[in-house]
């Protein structure tokens, strides 16, 4: 079984080593400030699909001449949290390609400007070949992790926020319970 890796797998590095490429993400903060605000937008909408949802199960289905409004309130809400959506995904993945970009022009430069000592020790392809598979890596967390992570955030202390706002004791018995 020599070909087997083992069972353990190596040690995640902490989340704050990202810090790291925050410069990186700070050259493009238009494309950030977008994608926060895409993001706003999203997580908005997300949030307000179960008020529409009550606002036409309450008014559309009670009297006949809110029908019309009630489910058009429902498709507002359903194009702006596919339009915000969209939106959030572009920025998101562009931010991502072009700190991308960035950090492999940094990378190769900083590979051209080494002595030929350092390539007799180690082999070309093989440090290609990890900077590739490397900048891989973050174009997948800065282009779509980061996103769905904040983004996951965001709806859960909104929804908290909602629920209280809702049902005070009922939200506080949900925090208790839930944990439990």
């Amino acid at each position: 079984m020599a070909g087997m890796t083992s069972p353990n797998p190596a040690p995640k590095a902490p989340i704050g080593s990202l810090r790291a490429l925050w410069p990186f993400v700070r050259r493009h903060s238009g494309l950030f400030t977008a994608w926060l605000l895409a993001l706003a937008c999203s997580s908005t909408a997300t949030l307000s699909l179960p008020v529409a949802f009550r606002s036409m199960i309450d008014e559309g289905f009670s009297s006949g001449a809110n029908t019309d409004r009630t489910f058009g309130f429902v498709l507002l809400v359903i194009i702006a949290l596919a339009l915000a959506t969209a939106a959030r995904y572009f920025f998101v993945t562009l931010l991502g390609e072009r700190v991308v970009a960035d950090l492999r022009t940094r990378l190769y430069a900083h590979l051209l400007a080494l002595d030929a000592g350092f390539f007799d020790r180690s082999r070309s392809g093989e440090l290609i070949s990890r900077l590739t598979a490397d900048a891989e890596l973050l174009r997948s967390v800065v282009g779509s992790s980061m996103s769905v992570a904040l983004r996951s955030v965001v709806t859960v202390i909104g929804a908290l926020a909602m629920l209280f706002v809702t049902s005070p004791k009922l939200a506080a018995w949900a925090m208790l319970g839930i944990p439990l």
